[in-house]
């Protein structure tokens, strides 16, 4: 299962469960952050949340675990946020193997080199 969320300041969240992990990333501009994190099956779906500090993503799985996104860093939250009355941004669902894509196309091979030149005598 794989999903998606646009985060304020054009900031993109892929989540997707990876077995017992959950891969988690953050894309806005050119920088781009991953964890892969060992969290259990998902018990219900993740949540999104909109807070006054940044955005908060809420993973049931087998234990309830916080992360925090502002100014596009990721952060492990050690407590449980107050969420209540927070505004809930919505998922897409998007394929499998999406956030590996990440919206950056792939680099090209490096062509060949070419074959350097004998010494010429002195």
């Amino acid at each position: 299962m794989a999903l998606k969320a646009e985060l304020q300041a054009g900031q993109t969240l892929h989540l997707e469960q990876q077995g017992e992990q959950t891969l988690i990333q953050l894309q806005g501009g050119n920088q781009r952050q991953r964890a892969l994190v060992r969290t259990g099956a998902w018990r219900s779906a993740p949540k999104l949340y909109q807070a006054d500090e940044g955005s908060v993503l809420e993973l049931h799985a087998d234990q309830p675990v916080f992360y925090a996104f502002d100014e596009g860093q990721l952060h492990s939250l050690t407590t449980v946020p107050e969420l209540a009355g927070e505004q809930v941004i919505e998922w897409q669902d998007v394929p499998d193997g999406t956030a590996d894509e990440g919206g950056l196309e792939p680099m090209k091979p490096m062509e060949p080199m070419k074959a350097m030149e004998p010494m010429k005598p002195m």
